[in-house]
């Protein structure tokens, strides 16, 4: 999502600012310092990820506190900043309050859902060849497809790049580095956001 968020900025020629919800929720005056940094560098897109205290419906909310300063931000305290756009990230979009979703504050929605199985070992092969690494003799793009199943991009991602370092850390000097099954599984278990490696193990 970040990447997705960073890449639209670009696309417009926009600067580029991210935070997450926690960093928000931790200091109650970064998000207005924020807000005046988007305004000196403007035209800006500003991302927060892992938003969901941030938009969780006041109601229901520990942190009303900040939704009520992002509304305050998002609307111009004097006159609405034209070119000063948020985007925010959540795994709950059941829970946002509803004023966040009213015309002209988060009125675009865009769900982000895991790869289709056929996509991802032509994924897992191109990110193979850029980091120059090799699959051991006990595993394929294949396999590690369903080893993965049900990640997201970055998750897949994340998965094969904590194997890599596992593989460099127990690599032997003289063979060539690969990642086997042990490391894949390993990773999965570390880095799975939805699932631990157990029974349902591909053979």
């Amino acid at each position: 999502k970040t990447a997705t968020a960073r890449a639209l900025a670009k696309a417009c020629g926009w600067s580029f600012l991210a935070v997450s919800g926690p960093e928000l929720v931790a200091d109650r005056e970064r998000l207005p310092a924020l807000y005046v940094e988007a305004k000196d560098l403007r035209p800006t897109l500003v991302f927060i990820d892992e938003a969901d205290d941030v938009l969780r419906d006041r109601r229901a909310s520990s942190t009303p506190d900040i939704t009520n300063r992002l509304l305050v931000l998002m609307d111009g305290i004097d006159d609405r900043v034209q070119d000063v756009v948020f985007v925010a990230a959540t795994n709950h979009p059941e829970q946002i309050d509803p004023a966040l979703l009213r015309a002209g504050r988060f009125t675009e929605k865009v769900e982000f859902i895991a790869p289709a199985h056929d996509q991802v070992p032509q994924f897992v092969t191109a990110w193979l060849q850029e980091k120059k690494v090799l699959l051991g003799a006990d595993v394929d793009p294949l396999w590690v497809a369903h080893a993965v199943r049900g990640e997201t991009i970055a998750s897949i991602e994340g998965i094969l790049q904590y194997a890599l370092n596992r593989a460099i850390e127990f690599h032997r000097e003289g063979r060539i580095l690969s990642l086997s099954r042990d490391d894949i599984e390993s990773a999965v278990r570390v880095v799975s956001l939805s699932k631990g490696f157990g029974e349902d193990t591909m053979n």
